[in-house]
């Protein structure tokens, strides 16, 4: 059984307070793909713009806020991760969204297990956190439901074919789920889940460009 880690620690360098926001002040944003929205119909959070923050952070070699109310957070860093929100909604992402999302389950698993998970091992094994957008929804009607997370690590059991990755999730600060999967057979699935109990039908890897935190 392979163990491999990357620096980054969930608990210390993740953020202490929950993806829980509102914008009150904040209607409509033009996406790729979208052009102008409500930002309700495709953020529901700020996941992504979180992993990346975190990210921001550890890069800088700088201590993540320590506030946990998300209520409480200082305006700059909510403008940050923002920000990085939009970061991570781009063409490309957008793109292989929509198409993931309306693929078969079975489809998604030999995608997940043929390309996801050798570019998800490269990238833990080089000792880089890698942020990936978790598929959960059937179709473009409950888009809001899929999820951006920081894999920070790979257990991977050679005899059995299970393999599983170490999360920072904005939704669990303080915890350390894992994502849990079987590559024996891929193209009879491969039990994709999360051990937080959300569905999941898939996930890809995206791009990170790192960016100077706020000041504190």
């Amino acid at each position: 059984m392979a163990l491999v880690s990357t620096p980054f620690s969930p608990t210390t360098h993740g953020f202490r307070f929950i993806n829980s926001f509102e914008f009150p002040y904040l209607f409509n944003i033009s996406l790729p793909l979208l052009g102008p929205r409500s930002i309700g119909d495709v953020i529901i959070g700020l996941c992504g713009g979180m992993c990346c923050g975190a990210l921001d952070y550890f890069q800088a070699g700088k201590n993540v806020p320590l506030e946990r109310d998300v209520e409480r957070i200082p305006l700059k860093l909510f403008r940050h991760l923002w920000a990085r929100q939009l970061d991570t909604l781009n063409y490309s992402t957008l793109e292989r969204l929509f198409t993931w999302a309306i693929m078969d389950t079975r489809l998604l698993s030999r995608l997940v297990a043929r390309d996801e998970v050798p570019r998800l091992r490269q990238r833990i094994d080089a000792g880089q956190p890698t942020i990936l957008v978790l598929i959960r929804s059937r179709g473009f009607l409950s888009l809001t439901q899929n999820h951006q997370v920081l894999a920070t690590g790979y257990n991977d059991n050679p005899g059995t074919q299970d393999f599983s990755i170490n999360l920072y999730d904005p939704n669990h600060p303080g915890k350390t789920p894992r994502l849990t999967m079987n590559l024996a057979v891929p193209g009879r699935g491969i039990r994709l889940a999360q051990t937080t109990g959300e569905p999941l039908r898939g996930f890809f890897v995206i791009d990170y460009q790192p960016k100077e935190p706020p000041e504190d």
